[in-house]
């Protein structure tokens, strides 16, 4: 593999842009936010009525704050979200028959409960604060799935629904090559490496991602828009090494939430220990 020469300072930022861009168009090729679609209820409803989508027809659509988050207040009140999620034919032309679905959520909460038609099918709190439920293991045009979720707010901080999006699947994950969105995460994890460990990289990857076939993008085939997501890793499979050089960290760590009511001497006698 040729190395090209190290970019200029006003070379790198562009490259980085191109590629940052093109990763952003492929997660909008098989992901889509839903956070704005939900609708709420801050009535602890009953499990029977609340997962029903004809209930919801009577609460608020949210709103979002400047971080795109569903919040509401602590102290352990319970928010009801739901939503019918219906598949589209294509994402921004892309065909997606027979790909499975997701839907990643993310929260901030001391309980949470997901339904999918009525059923419980996941859940999660403060320590365990997001999931990835299959909605569908392959879709099919206009399938639509009912998504319920009970929520409880900490004690100490209001609560949070911070994400909620769709993700469209290959089904058989052997399959070559992945679907866009998860394309679109190698190479915003190859971009980040090569802008710390050898820049001098960036040109061949945003070279490569500006020759990727959008023009063949269809809502019925999506075969050949595929192909170039092959070549693409394909072309990019050497630079693989570098990153194979470094080692990676895993760090954790753990700490006591103390934050009680929020005043002082509710801390209780344990706090002089910690």
């Amino acid at each position: 593999m040729t190395h090209s020469a190290t970019p200029s300072a006003s070379q790198t930022p562009s490259q980085i842009n191109r590629i940052a861009e093109a990763a952003r168009r492929l997660r909008s090729l098989s992901q889509l936010d839903v956070q704005s679609q939900w609708r709420f209820t801050l009535s602890d409803v009953p499990i029977a009525q609340a997962t029903q989508p004809n209930t919801w027809q009577s609460w608020q659509p949210v709103s979002l704050n400047a971080q795109r988050q569903v919040t509401w207040q602590r102290g352990r009140r319970v928010m009801w979200l739901g939503q019918r999620i219906t598949v589209p034919h294509n994402l921004q032309g892309y065909f997606l028959q027979g790909l499975s679905l997701r839907l990643a959520l993310t929260w901030w909460a001391d309980l949470a409960q997901v339904y999918v038609n009525g059923q419980l099918v996941q859940e999660g709190d403060l320590f365990d604060p997001s999931a990835r439920v299959l909605l569908r293991p392959s879709v099919t045009f206009q399938d639509g799935i009912n998504v319920a979720i009970r929520l409880v707010s900490p004690d100490h901080a209001n609560g949070a629904m911070v994400r909620s999006v769709c993700i469209y699947e290959r089904a058989d994950q052997s399959l070559n090559p992945p679907e866009p969105g998860f394309v679109a995460d190698e190479l915003t994890v190859l971009q980040e490496f090569l802008t710390a460990f050898a820049p001098n990289q960036l040109g061949l990857v945003a070279n490569a991602v500006d020759r990727l076939p959008w023009s063949v993008l269809t809502v019925t085939d999506r075969n050949s828009f595929d192909r170039g997501l092959t070549a693409l890793r394909q072309e990019l499979a050497p630079l693989s090494e570098i990153l194979k050089q470094r080692r990676v960290q895993m760090v954790g760590h753990a700490h006591l939430d103390l934050a009680g009511s929020g005043r002082r001497g509710n801390l209780g006698s344990g706090a002089k220990y910690v």
